[in-house]
């Protein structure tokens, strides 16, 4: 009797065991290089240490490839203006009812952040970015 419950017992830790497993590989997270990591129910990319910057709430859209990461961020109310956020300050001057655009360069670590769309498409062309938003 006791051998059948060890086996039952087992039988239910093995089955709590994957359903735990297929949790964490389910994860929706993204990974974008660069110490880059976009979190769609969130709508966040967050940076893996103090090096990355932070892109709050909420990327609408984003492409990355092996060199750059591109961002429309549509604040929406959702943050207010000059909130902190996770230590870094951010100054929405069209208001949070705009647009921005960034554009992170992950092999010279250098990030363009709250770009209007003239100053992302004239940056984008220069820098020779081959990604654009479909």
């Amino acid at each position: 009797m006791i051998e059948m419950i060890r086996k039952v017992l087992s039988v239910i830790g093995l089955v709590l065991l994957i359903i735990g497993l297929f949790g964490i590989l389910s994860d929706d997270t993204e990974w974008l290089g660069g110490g880059y990591t976009y979190y769609p129910g969130n709508k966040m990319i967050l940076g893996e240490d103090s090096t990355c910057v932070d892109i709050p709430y909420a990327v609408e859209k984003m492409q990355f490839d092996r060199k750059y990461i591109i961002v429309l961020q549509c604040p929406r109310g959702r943050i207010t203006d000059e909130e902190m956020f996770h230590g870094m300050k951010y100054n929405y001057v069209r208001g949070l009812d705009a647009d921005y655009y960034w554009i992170i360069d992950k092999k010279e670590n250098k990030v363009y952040p709250l770009l209007d769309g003239v100053q992302f498409g004239h940056l984008r062309d220069s820098l020779c970015i081959p990604l654009d938003f479909d």
